[in-house]
């Protein structure tokens, strides 16, 4: 279970209650602070990060909520019934799978795999699109610790 909408709305309970049983929301919120704070965060994101970065980052945050541990157990059994299609029915066979395949990346080398591409360029270029994805999923945790420090 994902505990961040959890977090979230703990951390929200405890701001607002402390609000209600204080001395109410003037307190809290000063517009000029507000304007600096939030502000100043933008502007120093903006100098850390280029737009294309940002954009990625912001558009990468919806992940926080959806994400999905992959099934790994899943990879194994359908790894097993390719492997065991490829030694029945020979390579090309694993071309009907490609059409029931749902995983991008799995896709990618069943299909490089079926038209004959090398092992090492397979190799070779799984690894960048795995070098990819990991800098592209490293930027927005990078871009919201800049933002909260």
């Amino acid at each position: 279970m994902k505990t961040t909408p959890i977090g979230i709305g703990a951390g929200l309970t405890l701001i607002f209650g402390a609000i209600f049983l204080g001395d109410g929301w003037a307190t809290f919120f000063d517009i000029p602070s507000l304007v600096m704070v939030v502000g100043g965060s933008a502007a120093a994101l903006m100098v850390a990060f280029s737009m294309e970065e940002l954009k990625a980052a912001l558009a990468g945050a919806k992940g926080i909520f959806s994400f999905s541990s992959p099934d790994l157990n899943g990879y194994v059994t359908k790894f097993t019934e390719l492997s065991r299609t490829a030694r029945r029915e020979g390579l090309l066979a694993l071309d009907r799978e490609i059409q029931t395949c749902e995983d991008d990346f799995m896709k990618m080398g069943l299909e490089m795999a079926v038209d004959g591409i090398e092992e090492q360029e397979i190799d070779a270029l799984m690894q960048g699109r795995i070098a990819t994805e990991a800098t592209q999923l490293a930027l927005t945790p990078a871009f919201f610790n800049a933002a909260g420090t």
